[in-house]
């Protein structure tokens, strides 16, 4: 079987967990690209990171690289069984569009051939570049791997497509917090005696995303 292809890092803020975990969502998202979060209200399953990777990649791509996508796309399911049947062909629409209708079904019917249904396997978003018209498949991860479900997907889109399956895998981790610095501050004062070099030391409070702590930093008094 095909090696799966190498990951690309994209890093995000760190407070964009905790809200998620709170309400579900993150609505710096919906608030910047109405269009592209219409359709979802959120997690359900508060206090876990459920799909973030997948929608904070959604907008990450917008953002940082003007990269349109869709999501729960289901290239394997049945328009008469879907779920959401208007949704789905909405979306068979969009991706006949770009990648053009011959090669849209020929990866539909091959994955029918080996036994896919539904969205089972297939890669997190389609994507496509408005300027250039490339279009690929995104694999959104946080901490998970892949599965062997989604490798022998990517394996029949590569199968059917040939060098057209163009399959990206996006590893997304939060910023680093930045380590505390100590920082010195010479001061130049006067005594009742000569002029001396003194260093004063004092403790002012350097707020850290998530903390609070104390740094010693000489040139203030502690008052």
């Amino acid at each position: 079987m095909d090696n799966y292809p190498e990951e690309r890092r994209l890093d995000y803020p760190r407070n964009w967990e905790d809200q998620y975990r709170n309400t579900g969502f993150v609505h710096q998202w919906r608030d910047k690209y109405s269009d592209l979060f219409e359709d979802y209200q959120g997690s359900t399953r508060l206090g876990t990171l459920d799909l973030f990777p997948q929608y904070a990649l959604m907008f990450l791509l917008r953002r940082d690289k003007q990269i349109q996508s869709i999501t729960w796309y289901k290239l394997a399911s049945t328009p008469e069984r879907s779920k959401n049947r208007v949704e789905t062909l909405k979306h068979w629409d969009t991706m006949r569009r770009w990648m053009g209708q011959y090669n849209f079904r020929t990866l539909q019917d091959k994955l029918h051939q080996t036994g896919f249904k539904g969205f089972t396997g297939e890669p997190d978003l389609f994507c496509w570049e408005q300027d250039t018209e490339r279009w690929f498949f995104a694999e959104a991860k946080g901490k998970d791997r892949l599965t062997e479900t989604q490798i022998r997907w990517f394996h029949s889109c590569r199968e059917a497509l040939g060098d057209l399956a163009d399959i990206r895998i996006y590893r997304l981790e939060p910023i680093p917090t930045r380590p505390l610095t100590t920082r010195w501050n010479t001061q130049r004062t006067r005594t009742d005696g000569p002029a001396m070099l003194r260093q004063k030391q004092e403790r002012i409070e350097i707020r850290v995303p998530g903390k609070a702590c104390e740094a010693a930093i000489p040139g203030r008094s502690l008052a």
